[in-house]
């Protein structure tokens, strides 16, 4: 038995103590939430929110504790002062509470991610642990001072970090927790305030760190977030389902994962925008458009009306149905909002004329002592309110002036007045993204009516609501020890309890949930109007924007990041991030990739790749008849490569459908009710952004180039870990400065 071996076995020995704790901890948690369900308590609310509050205390605490078939225990660090702490997915205490494990995002963890030997952080030792499951395989050491080893140190060493990368892919996301390189360690702990744009080439792993980023401020800034919580927007439903295993994995179940089409209530778009379309929707020019289009619906009526009132004729002209109208726009309300404002306006102008006729007949004394005293506002107010206020004739001056507009109406509407077509005129009926982020404007244009006077008596309530909240937060304090971060979100629960069960109907359906903090993954894709409908649902400005420019394919896609911070309403003071180390891509891959690049005139730094495999990306060229043979015979040598991993097809719309027709007993033989899981997988080239492969297969550059761009084209030689392959009929880009010969020595040497 070696120096070696007694090392991992005294490891693995706190390993194993380690999860024994953390059993004993998931079983405590369960026992008191099945005592505190079968206690009996007293009062109806109170009794409700304070069984709730301790279930949801032990049950947050036991997710916590739930860490799969994942290591618990990852890393360690050795200090100067001789204390050693261990790194883990859950913080994990013994029975005087004093720390076994300490959760990755615990500000002491901070340092076995951003120690170096310039800046060792107190550290000594940092020390990786390899693990299958519950099982430790090796260990990997670094020394912080390797001239100065400190006694008594063994030190183990094969690396972690090139150990996680040559693993197959799953079609899933991991964690990265046991390996979060510094450069990515500095992103995940930015502050929280301010706007943080992530500059990161293929393979740095920008997705990933944003998603620990989001696990990190949840973790850290808890009480400021309770009440609002974190977003992350991904740019489709696939890169939603590929990395939705990854907040769960560090503990987190409290951030919100969106693509830009279902951000907006009650709406989520369903069809493809042909892409000019989508461009001219997605400008800021469309905001004066809908302006335009709602004060259109502002107008002055077209002929006085004349109503009865005690026996005065009081008539409302156009010239005052304008002067209205223009003091209701003065006030900057939303036009559905500030109906109200012009309703008391009209009454306001019409009531003017009942005072003038009224001083018209005292002066020719023509009434005497019957007339009304013009002085006393109130009473002769009130009941000329409601004599002329709801008059019929009031009411459809009024709506003509003034009407409540339909955001769905509206939208069609919309759509026609600028040529843009018709919702249900397309082949594929429903919204595209791009129409909603178009509602998303007009809603915010619109607002919602006026409110009721429910509504306004139960904001009128608010107060004796948080009197209420407070007395139940002290009764359960007087039960419970909560610590900070429970704290807030028990105190969330309580005001959602006493809101369900006073039934309180204060929520609009124009009313939009607004974060604590957004974190946008390919960012550059996004369109003007998109960053304005994200930007609302972020009124603090508290943003993580993740993106390549290199990669963009949108019609609008930015040169440089000040583009995209200055649609922000508070990017004056953004942070630019770069992340330059590709874990991803090898060198043979990324040399070829970038030459797309060259002519772009994006000012970008190249990621340096970590990683070689010694095979080049292979070229085949062939006829389009010969393609069908040609890709299956790729797809055949591409499954001898990768063994156990995943081959993707990525093409153009138009060739994806003919890729699948072309591999059709091939998909059929390694069918999967999930295409990310499938061993062979078809995907139309942007629907593969931010996913990776062990080989990647890209059908017909030149068509991709067509109906995106180059940018796109980068993006997908991009997507192995180990292979490309480039099958094409029709001529290559020439910044590759392939041709056909080329390619055939490609072929013989891959």
């Amino acid at each position: 038995m070696g120096p070696d071996h007694d090392e991992i076995e005294a490891e693995q020995s706190y390993i194993d103590a380690a999860y024994q704790r953390l059993e004993e901890l998931r079983g405590d948690a369960t026992k008191r939430t099945s005592g505190v369900l079968a206690q009996e308590w007293g009062g109806v609310l109170q009794a409700k929110v304070q069984r709730e509050a301790f279930v949801k205390a032990d049950s947050r605490r036991w997710a916590s504790l739930n860490v799969g078939d994942q290591p618990l225990v990852f890393g360690r660090i050795d200090r100067s002062d001789q204390s050693i702490f261990y790194i883990g997915r859950a913080a994990i205490y013994d029975r005087f509470q004093d720390p076994m494990v300490l959760d990755w995002k615990a500000p002491v963890s901070e340092a076995f991610y951003r120690a170096t030997p310039s800046d060792p952080m107190d550290v000594v030792r940092r020390r990786h642990f390899i693990c299958r499951g519950k099982r430790l395989l090796r260990l990997d050491d670094e020394l912080m001072d390797a001239e100065k080893p400190p006694n008594g140190l063994v030190l183990m060493g094969e690396a972690a970090l090139l150990d996680a990368m040559q693993r197959h892919r799953t079609g899933r996301m991991r964690d990265v927790v046991a390996t979060v390189q510094a450069e990515q360690d500095g992103v995940i702990r930015a502050p929280l305030d301010g706007i943080h744009v992530v500059q990161g080439g293929p393979g740095t792993g920008k997705t990933v760190v944003a998603l620990h980023r989001a696990a990190y401020l949840s973790y850290t800034h808890r009480r400021r977030l309770a009440g609002s919580g974190v977003l992350v927007v991904g740019p489709n439903s696939v890169f939603l389902r590929y990395i939705e295993d990854v907040l769960p994995s560090l503990g987190e179940d409290h951030v919100k994962l969106s693509t830009p089409g279902a951000l907006v209530d009650g709406v989520v778009a369903t069809r493809h925008e042909e892409r000019m379309v989508a461009r001219a929707k997605g400008e800021v020019a469309m905001v004066g458009a809908i302006s335009r289009a709602i004060a259109d619906h502002e107008t002055r009526i077209a002929a006085p009306i004349s109503i009865w009132h005690d026996s005065v004729l009081v008539t409302l002209t156009p010239d005052a149905s304008w002067r209205a109208i223009a003091a209701t726009r003065a006030a900057g309300l939303p036009h559905n909002r500030g109906r109200g404002l012009l309703e008391r306006a009209v009454v306001d102008a019409l009531f003017a004329d009942f005072q003038k006729a009224l001083e018209d007949e005292r002066r020719s004394d023509l009434r005497g002592e019957a007339i009304i005293d013009t002085k006393d506002g109130g009473q002769n107010r009130a009941a000329f309110n409601e004599g002329v206020a709801d008059h019929p004739k009031s009411r459809d001056a009024i709506e003509q002036m003034w009407p409540i507009i339909d955001t769905n109406s509206f939208l069609e509407e919309l759509l026609s007045a600028n040529g843009l077509g018709q919702i249900g005129e397309q082949a594929d009926p429903g919204l595209s993204d791009a129409d909603v982020v178009l509602i998303d404007e007009i809603r915010t244009q619109l607002g919602p009516p006026p409110m009721s006077v429910l509504h306004e008596e139960t904001l009128a309530n608010n107060e004796s609501k948080e009197e209420a909240v407070r007395q139940v937060l002290d009764d359960i304090l007087g039960y419970m020890a909560l610590d900070e971060f429970m704290l807030a979100d028990v105190a969330r629960m309580v005001e959602q309890n006493y809101d369900a069960e006073f039934d309180r109907p204060d929520k609009s359906p124009n009313q939009r949930h607004e974060f604590g903090h957004v974190l946008v993954d390919e960012a550059q894709e996004l369109s003007p109007m998109q960053w304005r409908m994200i930007s609302r649902r972020c009124p603090s400005g508290s943003m993580t924007i993740v993106g390549d420019l290199g990669q963009a394919s949108a019609p609008w896609a930015p040169a440089t990041w000040s583009e995209v911070v200055d649609l922000l309403p508070k990017g004056a003071n953004a942070t630019v991030m770069e992340l330059s180390i590709n874990y991803r891509t090898p060198v043979e891959v990324m040399e070829f990739a970038s030459r797309l690049l060259k002519d772009s005139g994006l000012e970008l730094r190249q990621p340096r790749s970590v990683r070689t495999t010694g095979c080049r990306p292979i070229v085949r060229d062939t006829s389009i008849d010969g393609m069908p043979v040609a890709l299956k015979d790729l797809c055949i040598e591409a499954r001898a490569v990768v063994g156990e991993g995943n081959v993707a097809v990525l093409t153009s719309s138009e060739f994806a459908s003919r890729a699948l027709s072309w591999l059709a007993d091939e998909l059929a033989d390694e069918h999967s009710d999930d295409q990310l899981a499938a061993r062979i997988a078809v995907f139309e080239v942007d629907k593969a952004k931010g996913l990776e492969f062990d080989a990647v297969i890209v059908v017909e550059p030149a068509s991709i180039i067509e109906q995106w761009g180059p940018r796109t084209l980068y993006m997908a030689f991009t997507r192995p870990t180990r292979q490309l392959y480039v099958l094409h009929s029709q001529p290559l880009p020439k910044e590759l400065g392939i041709g056909s010969a080329e390619a055939s020595r490609s072929v013989s040497q891959g």
